[in-house]
């Protein structure tokens, strides 16, 4: 995970990047789109996210109301940082494993998956 962030970091456009990111337009903000997904969600989220805290910001938002009021929307709170899946992968695949898990079955023919190449 370190060298996958500090080999972008040490690009020459590397520090006009974060600045645009950290003081552009940050474009459309979630909750004025949520309405738009209608598929069932799932949120992991890590309960030591200092980027978007469980309590702050957009935290409450989607760790609470979102999961409240919106059908099919599952939280699950991993030990984990910002990004969980990296943190704490096997928690992360369990809870997500579990809910795919209590989804219904639409369809009964497998899925062919995708050829990289």
């Amino acid at each position: 995970l370190v060298q996958s962030i500090c080999k972008p970091a040490k690009d020459p456009a590397a520090l006009d990047v974060f600045v645009k990111i950290v003081i552009g337009d940050p474009g459309v903000t979630p909750d004025t789109i949520m309405d738009q997904v209608t598929a069932p969600m799932l949120l992991v989220w890590g309960d030591q996210d200092i980027v978007t805290p469980l309590k702050v910001g957009y935290g409450p938002y989607f760790t609470e109301e979102l999961v409240e009021t919106r059908p099919n929307t599952e939280l699950v709170v991993v030990n984990g940082g910002h990004c969980p899946h990296d943190d704490c992968p096997a928690d992360v695949n369990a809870g997500v494993l579990e809910w795919l898990a209590r989804l219904p079955v639409l369809d009964s023919q497998p899925v062919q998956a995708a050829k990289l190449e």
